[in-house]
């Protein structure tokens, strides 16, 4: 079950990831249709790059994969730059599925992109075990932004370990954002969030937020904090929405004038 779950809007317009591209296709309107399918079966393609065999073209290496779905698919993305230069990006030391895609010119990108932090808040600021905290962010992109991940961070107390969520975000245009997530601080196998200080961070980011490849980075980021007393609360305040990951969320714009 997940601690985090988050909701970025915008104003106007609902944007998806749109329908299974075509062969040859590359006009950067699939980005999350890719950035998703990077994110199911790089793990997959190492395995079987690693078990060796003859891998002389894109069928050869994604027919390999157990779905036939995502082997279809794989192949699109392959296709673009050939066999050997994809296996080359899915053996990267660290590889980002953002990045392949922006090699395989499914994403496209911006160097220039710039983003501002307007308003940070956490609420309550203190509540018992078992409070759903909230963290609700204003923020405007100043100049257009490369596709990347929008990423919360909890460190708790003392020497627990800290735990967070990152959401895919695509290209974001010039306007005005807003974000909130729900932290709820019900105890579970991996948590049991013991009373005192708990730090939050957010981050908007170019890429996955590291500058190990080109575009990426941190556009802007903010903290705060919430304390859990040491009451237990009357009433439990998990959230009850997609059991893997962040539940579906919507981003819509308002271009500035």
């Amino acid at each position: 079950t997940p601690i985090l779950a988050a909701m970025v809007q915008k104003d106007i317009k609902t944007v998806s990831g749109g329908d299974l591209p075509k062969l040859g296709d590359h006009t950067y309107k699939h980005c999350s249709f890719c950035v998703d399918l990077m994110g199911n079966i790089i793990n997959d393609l190492l395995n079987i790059i690693l078990q060796g065999g003859v891998l002389g073209s894109c069928g050869a290496l994604c027919g390999k994969l157990p779905d036939q779905l995502e082997a279809v698919a794989c192949e699109l993305v392959c296709e673009y730059v050939g066999v050997e230069e994809f296996m080359k990006l899915v053996q990267d030391a660290d590889p980002d599925p953002i990045w392949i895609c922006e090699e395989t010119k499914f994403c496209d990108y911006s160097n220039n992109g710039e983003v501002v932090i307007n308003d940070f808040s956490v609420s309550p600021t203190s509540g018992s075990k078992g409070t759903t905290f909230g963290v609700n962010v204003l923020y405007t992109v100043v100049n257009t932004t490369s596709p990347g991940v929008i990423a919360i961070s909890v460190q708790p107390p003392g020497a627990n370990f800290p735990f967070g969520q990152e959401q895919f975000v695509d290209t974001q245009q010039p306007g005005q954002y807003s974000f909130s997530v729900g932290i709820p601080t019900t105890p579970s196998e991996n948590e049991n969030f013991p009373p005192g200080q708990y730090q939050v961070g957010f981050a908007v980011c170019a890429g996955d937020c590291s500058t190990d490849h080109p575009h990426g980075g941190v556009y802007a980021e903010n903290s705060g904090n919430f304390t859990i007393t040491g009451v237990p609360s009357g009433s439990s305040s998990g959230y009850s929405g997609s059991s893997s990951g962040f539940p579906s969320s919507s981003s819509s714009s308002s271009s500035q004038e």
